[in-house]
């Protein structure tokens, strides 16, 4: 899994996404494919290289994105919720994988199949995989047991990332430096930026720096020698 620092990591990446939000199948439980990201607008939205429809936009919240195979079942079974017709039914969930494309994930009735290699896997394992080149179809009695397949199979790997960055401090932070006297630092709110450092002489300030990362703001309380009070 890539790990970045903060959002901006992801600018040039491709990243996971629910590409069936615009009228899916009836029983769609999401078609799920990767698109390269854009521009970052900010910290918590980003635009994606994917074609919609007129009148939409290709603007994503992050937290839209799929970056790890919990939120994928999460996703999944937000979907199922939906779908009152399968409730209380004998179920077959599948995943029609194509690695060069996407996957779409479906749910249908167990008693329309009537391929007996297919039932006895379910009855035996829980799934069955078919493999054909770069595609693949998995059918299991189990969204968790479809995402673990899916998992294992390593099908959305090199897509799923994790953001490291969380801010040091919350709160405003006083400190102290033999050259420099007083400074505080400050967690900030504009867009790419994290913290301010602001020097003081006496009760008053006399600059102040913007910190963009974690990296570097310990540059900076290590090359200006700060002592964090408690």
């Amino acid at each position: 899994m890539n790990k970045f620092d903060d959002i901006r990591g992801l600018l040039g990446q491709e990243v996971l996404v629910d590409h069936d939000w615009f009228r899916p199948k009836s029983n769609s439980l999401g078609h799920y494919q990767w698109f390269n990201v854009n521009t970052i607008i900010n910290s918590k939205k980003l635009v994606i290289s994917e074609d919609v429809p007129y009148g939409s936009t290709n603007t994503r919240l992050l937290e839209t994105i799929i970056n790890n195979y919990d939120k994928l079942e999460e996703k999944i079974n937000n979907r199922l919720y939906d779908k009152k017709e399968y409730k209380d039914v004998a179920t077959i969930f599948i995943a029609n994988v194509d690695l060069n494309y996407g996957t779409r994930i479906l749910v249908d009735y167990a008693r329309r199949y009537n391929n007996d290699d297919i039932i006895k896997s379910l009855i035996g394992k829980g799934y069955k995989i078919i493999k054909k080149g770069t595609e693949m179809t998995i059918y299991s009695e189990s969204v968790e047991l479809l995402v673990k397949q899916l998992k294992k199979e390593n099908v959305f790997d090199k897509y799923f990332f994790e953001l490291k960055n969380t801010p040091q401090f919350t709160t405003q932070k006083e400190a102290y430096s033999v050259d420099v006297g007083t400074v505080i630092i400050s967690p900030s709110t504009r867009q790419g930026i994290l913290y301010q450092i602001t020097l003081f002489k006496g009760e008053k300030p006399y600059g102040h720096l913007n910190i963009s990362s974690d990296k570097e703001l310990n540059y900076w309380i290590d090359n200006l020698e700060l002592e964090l009070d408690d």
